[in-house]
């Protein structure tokens, strides 16, 4: 009887030992999964609006120099810019709002560490930049190069 006492205790005791080393390395995985994630892909759109079809879009944007429209699950979403840095990206947004023009930041995970890369470049002249052409310029280039890379347009 004592030797089948002391197995279950050391069957528990593994057991309970194992689940513990699991967790651990499961929460080491996940924090790790996390940062290389988000670290280096996370970049905010600039998003001037979503429609149903691109007539209203052409209506809607006449305001905007220039801008994209990316097909997505049946609709059209116009943007007007990409950055790396969530404060540039708010600076930009209150910089359209000033003339009359509301964007949505939208926050997207881009699997191509070229384009990430060269938006992070855009970015040091987004960061220097005051006026609203001198933005629509930088702007101009980030969508230019998100079509190349990304859409391969």
């Amino acid at each position: 009887m004592k030797i089948k006492s002391s197995f279950f205790v050391a069957v528990i005791a593994i057991v309970f030992i194992t689940i513990l080393v699991a967790d651990i390395f499961y929460k080491k995985y996940q924090e790790g999964y996390k940062d290389v994630f988000s670290d280096t892909n996370s970049l905010y759109f600039l998003q001037q609006g979503a429609y149903n079809n691109l007539d209203v879009i052409k209506k809607n944007c006449k305001k905007l120099e220039q801008y994209i429209i990316v097909e997505e699950n049946d609709k059209y979403y116009v943007y007007v810019g990409v950055t790396k840095d969530k404060i540039l990206a708010d600076k930009i947004k209150a910089t359209f709002k000033e003339e009359e023009i509301d964007l949505y930041v939208k926050e997207v995970y881009i699997n191509d560490q070229t384009f990430v890369n060269e938006v992070e470049q855009y970015d040091v002249l987004l960061d220097t930049s005051k006026t609203m052409k001198e933005i629509n310029s930088v702007m101009k280039s980030v969508l230019a190069t998100y079509e190349e890379i990304v859409l391969k347009k």
